[in-house]
């Protein structure tokens, strides 16, 4: 059997090494170069055009990747970072620096979670929370460096290699430690790539999945890998590939070819049933460190130290044009996503307001006041001016009485604001004076994540990091305590009548209280994957409710006069974690 493939475009892409190239979901391809520089590039009748360069890294760029949706691009960096990107305008969202300061060699998105992993020269694996921007787990068992990694397509499983020749298994959860399998010469002189098949299959008992991986000894190697009652790695078939080291390898999205490139400056395309070789590509002159598929399995790129970057066509007798075009519109969407998409309004940034010292943690509206909270420990109050239209910092701001982070804002009916913050406190300002009006302070200074008011503007209700949320009368003082969660309290929302209150918290569970006995009334675990980060009732409706967590999902709730909690719709479309919602003032 052989396999038709032709040369439909080239590119003198960089100046210095290609390092690795990744395609998104709609088409973009990304290139990363040891010029410090990251390229986008799209695919126009057969032929290769740039579409943006993106600059930040002080040293050579090792490895690029796309999100899941290819919304964002991961870059990772020998001067110790790993920037996110926004594919669309290009923007650095955020930076994030191997603890250690090494070389970062390799970083990879978890599917169906808000998790990104980073390895490199400190033999460390390093799994983020991207919407939190921090460090939730570090593998520490390899003890040589790490040149590649990945996880399983249903982003159960996590597998790393090292530079000693050893493949590990993990579960990709944040909170699992022990290592799940591994084989500790699955390649000599080191393991260089990892990549798991997109076919897989899921039991009751068992989990099974397929992995190539390719190493300096020159082999190609398929393995089984399972997980359930027993967790195994195991070695399925390996072929000798590539005169002195095969660098990449890559599944198409079908599962059923798996590219290879190597030392001996060519690409080999294999059949994954029995790695029997179908077509190798020549034209490289130098060794060929990356190759990737595009989604739709019919476009391979390729790159290599000789800075070239070639585009592969695996059937010259495919429309191409018309191949993308069925890739692109097979997302599956919703319909509820489709209206949105199709009644999106064109928006615009019209101010940037600027003071903060750090990340801005919380924002609310009242009467044309917008507040702020930050990880500067204050708040700011902006105000726009009726001639100008343009929001400037009103005299009294900023609001200095906090000591640490200050996590949520939120106003009151009558205007007043409550702020709460890592250092334990709430305060209820007057926006007007910029005086403190009252205080409450948790007895053991533990942190408050989130704050609401009640409608008639007379009790403050407030997520901890102690797991419970209080209930604290601004009438009385008297302050009462919901308890019930095992971990931090990030979601509350206060119905309607402002006789339900509904809690999430950063293990995955929902409550519901009744206000006036502080009775739990109905318990759902495992709502959001990794946490529920937000929740907020319809306005002037006490049975609707809706949720978001690291997970990327938005759910919408049904509550009846039982209150009891159906699902009624799930959202998607974010590539991270969703840290806020809320509503338009009539509810729509």
């Amino acid at each position: 059997m052989s396999l038709n493939v032709s040369k439909i475009g080239e590119s003198d892409a960089h100046t210095s090494d290609i390092t690795s190239c990744h395609f998104s979901k709609n088409g973009i391809l990304a290139t990363s170069s040891s010029d410090q520089t990251i390229k986008l590039w799209v695919l126009k009748n057969k032929e290769l055009h740039e579409i943006a360069t993106l600059k930040g890294h002080k040293y050579g760029v090792n490895f690029c990747c796309f999100s899941p949706q290819g919304t964002l691009l991961a870059s990772a960096s020998t001067d110790s970072t790993t920037i996110i990107w926004d594919v669309k305008t290009g923007d650095n969202l955020c930076c994030l620096v191997q603890p250690s300061g090494f070389a970062v060699r390799v970083c990879q998105f978890c599917p169906q979670s808000a998790f990104l992993a980073t390895a490199g020269d400190d033999d460390l694996v390093c799994i983020w929370n991207i919407g939190e921007k921090e460090l939730v787990r570090t593998i520490r068992d390899h003890e040589a460096t790490i040149f590649s990694l990945a996880f399983s397509p249903d982003g159960n499983i996590l597998l790393t290699s090292d530079t000693v020749g050893r493949c590990k298994v993990w579960a990709a959860q944040p909170n699992h430690s022990l290592m799940l399998a591994g084989v500790e010469e699955a390649h000599d002189l080191g393991v260089n790539c990892v990549c798991f098949s997109p076919l897989h299959s899921s039991g009751v008992l068992e989990n099974a999945y397929s992995a190539a991986t390719c190493g300096n000894d020159g082999f190609l190697a398929l393995w089984k890998l399972k997980t359930g009652a027993e967790n195994t790695i195991s070695l399925d078939r390996r072929v000798f590939a590539h005169d002195g080291s095969a660098m990449c390898v890559d599944f198409a999205a079908d599962g059923v070819l798996i590219a290879s490139s190597g030392g001996d400056k060519v690409v080999k395309i294999w059949a994954a049933e029995d790695l029997a070789c179908l077509s190798i590509l020549e034209g490289h002159e130098r060794y060929v460190t990356t190759c990737a598929f595009s989604m739709s399995g019919l476009v391979l790129a390729t790159g290599s130290s000789d800075r070239i970057l070639k585009v592969w066509i695996l059937d010259k007798n495919k429309n191409l044009s018309n191949h993308q075009d069925n890739v692109s519109s097979s997302r599956s969407e919703s319909y509820f996503q489709l209206k949105l998409v199709n009644k999106r309004q064109q928006n615009k940034v019209i101010q940037t307001l600027t003071g903060h010292s750090s990340d801005v943690n919380s924002c609310h509206f009242h009467a044309g006041i917008l507040a702020t909270g930050s990880a500067d420990a204050t708040v700011r109050l902006w105000k726009e001016d009726k001639t100008s239209k343009v929001f400037q910092e009103t005299a009294v701001s900023p609001l200095q009485g906090h000591s640490y982070s200050v996590y949520s804002v939120h106003f009151s009916s009558d205007g007043s604001l409550v702020s709460a913050s890592l250092d334990g406190s709430l305060i209820l300002w007057n926006v007007n004076t910029g005086e403190k009006i009252k205080t409450f302070q948790h007895p053991e200074n533990i942190g408050f994540r989130v704050v609401r008011v009640s409608r008639d503007g007379q009790m403050v209700i407030a997520g901890s990091d102690d797991n419970c949320c209080h209930l604290w009368s601004l009438k009385t003082g008297k302050v009462d305590v919901l308890a019930g969660h095992e971990n931090t309290v990030l979601a509350v929302a206060l119905a309607h009548s402002g006789e339900i209150v509904a809690t999430g918290c950063s293990g995955g569970t929902l409550r519901v209280w009744q206000v006036q006995t502080l009775r739990c009334l109905a318990v759902l675990d495992d709502v959001h994957d990794l946490g529920v980060t937000c929740c907020s009732f319809k306005p002037s409706d006490n049975t609707e409710l809706v949720t978001a967590g690291n997970d990327e999902q938005i759910k919408v709730w049904s509550l009846d006069e039982n209150q009891m909690i159906t699902l009624m719709i799930t959202l998607a479309g974010h590539s991270a974690s969703i840290m806020s919602i809320s509503f338009s003032i009539n509810g729509k």
